[in-house]
């Protein structure tokens, strides 16, 4: 099955367009090996990498969550493959962005676990909800997909707990504006059980972590346990590296 849908619709790299081989992985070679080379980023702030930064946005800097662990950093001008990819993420379903992500994702949260002594499977995956206007204008939820997917990897199970009304786009709002937007449009979906559980809220990008932030509150005025923020990417002025 593998080998007739490479023949119908031969995959290629999502960052370049190039067709990928049976023996490439979900970039192609160059473009895996600039992605790798983004991936020893360091923070400006504190000089770690991305998974290793525990520098947190000012909306989550009062929430009790566990930690908040990324993937990437988010700094075009100097990490423009990453950026790249997470504009493909957003915007194409079936590019591959989000296998991409996924995979760093899965190992990413399997080792943070396991550093923490925790077990996978007393944890929930769930993840924020696209707004309204981005899933009519997209016609999907990258965050679903992205959940998804790290359920398979990793077997932890996943549920869909938030709802989200529509609002205005957070890249739009100042900083006091963005946790006022992000607290009005997002609640806990009717069905949601959260008292007692352990959740890994997961999201594409963290910039200001506002959304971040209010989602954590719901999970954790809802009776949750402990709550790991996860994300592909988050926005960080990082150093400068050597060509």
């Amino acid at each position: 099955m593998r080998r007739l849908l490479d023949a119908l619709f031969p995959r290629r790299c999502p960052l370049c367009g190039a067709l990928l081989d049976a023996a490439s992985d979900r970039l192609c070679p160059d473009c895996a090996a600039a992605w790798r080379r983004e991936g020893t980023a360091r923070c400006a702030r504190c000089g770690e990498r991305a998974p290793d930064c525990r520098c947190l946005p000012r909306a989550l800097s009062d929430v009790p969550v566990r930690a908040l662990t990324a993937a990437a950093f988010y700094d075009p001008p100097r990490l423009p493959q990453t950026a790249a990819l997470l504009y493909r993420l957003k915007e194409n379903p079936d590019g591959g962005a989000a296998a991409v992500f996924s995979r760093a994702l899965s190992s990413l949260l399997l080792s943070r676990l396991a550093r923490m002594g925790e077990t996978p499977s007393a944890w929930r995956l769930t993840y924020l909800p696209r707004t309204p206007q981005a899933v009519r204008r997209y016609g999907f939820d990258q965050g679903r997909r992205l959940c998804r997917l790290c359920a398979r990897s990793t077997g932890i199970p996943s549920a869909s707990l938030f709802t989200r009304r529509a609002g205005e786009e957070q890249k739009t709002l100042g900083a006091a504006a963005r946790q006022q937007n992000a607290a009005a449009s997002l609640s806990l979906a009717r069905t949601a059980r959260v008292r007692g559980g352990r959740f890994i809220l997961l999201d594409d990008i963290v910039t200001s972590g506002a959304t971040m932030a209010a989602a954590a509150r719901l999970l954790l005025d809802g009776g949750a346990e402990a709550v790991l923020i996860l994300c592909a990417a988050r926005s960080c002025r990082v150093q400068e590296q050597a060509e």
